[in-house]
Parts: C-alpha cells; structure tokens; sequence
C-alpha cells in the first residue's frame, strides 16, 4: 500500500484545500459515517465480488444529498458477470484472482431503488488515447480500435471492457 500513500500525498499536494482519506471499503467505519459530500470510487467496485457490500460501505460515508462518483465496469446487458483468472504459470495452484467483475446497469438502478438512492447519470467512458499493451503484464488493459476507428478497452482476459461514469446522489 506504500504506492497508495505515495498518490495521497501527491493529491494533498496538488489539492490542499481537500481532505483525502484512505480507508478499507470491506468493513464498516463509524468514523466516516456521513462525513463526506462527494466520495470517488475509481475502479474500485468491480474488483469485490460483494456488490451491495462494498456500495453500502461507500454510501454509508455520503452526508445527506452527497454524491457517490463510480468509474468502473457495468454492464449494458442485464448480467452480472464475475470473473476469476489466474496465471498459467500457476496452474497447480488453486488461488484464483479477481477484479474484473462487471455488474449490470439493471442491477445497479435495482440496488440503488431499494436503498433510496437516486441514480443520476451512468455514461459511457470514452477513451481518446492509446494506452499501450504491455507484454509483461497482460492483466494491465490497453485500448486497439474497431474497424471504424473508435477505441476500446481491453485486457489479457479477453475481455472488452464496458467502462462508464456512474454518478449517484443520497
């Protein structure tokens, strides 16, 4: 976790009138209850399997008309998809990883509705760069272009990634 410090500090640098925190999304945290107007998830969510765990923990921290901004996976198809990989070179071994789990919009409106959250804009992420394919770590993703030149975003799990800017209010 020395890397996440290492990007705290560069924000705290960069933004001194904002307070950042770091804090474990798995578990419950009174401390943070309803301290925050604006919590950022930036590909966080598709990386735990426990969808309404983790966006509980992250709404818990909302103040009253907060807002809950996600970058991350979600399906336009209503399918959740949860992936587990591993690399070949261990394939005697049975501990697989996750983190590319891709929750569906539908299951996304269907969480929110039943919490009373307001789910105000989910839009497409769109890529203007090329992000260069490593070959050492085909995990990292990479964006190539269709045949009418747009780019998308993908990775050594084949998979084709359907990222969007979810944008929820308390």
């Amino acid at each position: 976790f020395e890397y996440d410090d290492e990007l705290l500090d560069m924000a705290r640098n960069e933004f001194p009138d904002l307070k950042f925190e770091k804090d474990d999304i798995t578990v419950r945290n009174e401390e943070w209850a309803e301290s925050f107007d604006i919590v950022t998830a930036l590909g966080l969510v598709c990386i735990f399997d426990d969808f309404p765990l983790v966006m509980d923990n992250l709404l818990f921290r909302l103040k009253e008309g907060g807002r809950l901004i996600i970058h991350g996976m979600f399906n336009d198809y209503d399918v959740d998809v949860f992936i587990k990989y591993k690399r070949s070179k261990d394939s005697f071994d049975n501990h697989y990883e996750n983190g590319w789990n891709i929750v569906s919009v539908e299951s996304l409106r269907n969480y929110s509705s039943s919490r009373g959250i307001k789910v105000l804009s989910v839009t497409d992420f769109l890529v203007d760069v090329d992000l260069e394919k490593k070959t050492n770590d085909p995990i990292r993703s990479w964006t190539e272009k269709d045949s009418r030149g747009r780019r998308f975003i993908t990775n050594g799990l084949c998979i084709l990634q359907p990222q969007k800017i979810v944008v929820l209010q308390k």
